[in-house]
């Protein structure tokens, strides 16, 4: 349900009287930014989808279905600074959490803007982008 979901600062600034602790609710018309995609699992309940991501076969699929799409632009996301469709990376140090080991990257060298893949939702708007399906 758009009810699990909110948007967080990142806390990008780690000075202790800059860092950023907003939040804001998620609107259905937010679910565009999610590679604009009628995604089914954005339709779940947040522990309804961590509990179908849970299995350990369907989590090493969805990883091998993420990895073909490495190095691949993805226009749906732009880097806010140059404007250029962000790039997907798979982090070196992950300890084999889904959750934690993709991310998408500007392409230009020394940019630092980047766009973590941290939730099984992110993950299935992503890939429902590049194949058309998403996890389930």
């Amino acid at each position: 349900m758009l009810n699990d979901f909110f948007w967080s600062c990142i806390g990008y600034y780690n000075h202790a009287n800059t860092q950023c602790r907003g939040t804001q609710k998620f609107y259905t018309q937010d679910i565009g930014l999610m590679h604009k995609a009628n995604v089914f699992e954005l339709k779940l309940s947040n522990a309804e989808l961590s509990q179908s991501f849970t299995p350990k076969n369907i989590q090493i699929t969805v990883v091998d279905r993420v990895r073909q799409h490495l190095k691949v632009e993805n226009s749906d996301v732009l880097c806010p600074i140059h404007h250029v469709p962000m790039v997907l990376r798979e982090k070196c140090n992950h300890s084999d959490v889904v959750i934690d080991m993709f991310y998408l990257q500007c392409p230009h060298f020394g940019c630092q803007q980047l766009v973590k893949l941290k939730s099984a939702a992110q993950i299935a708007a992503f890939l429902h982008s590049k194949e058309g399906r998403g996890i389930l």
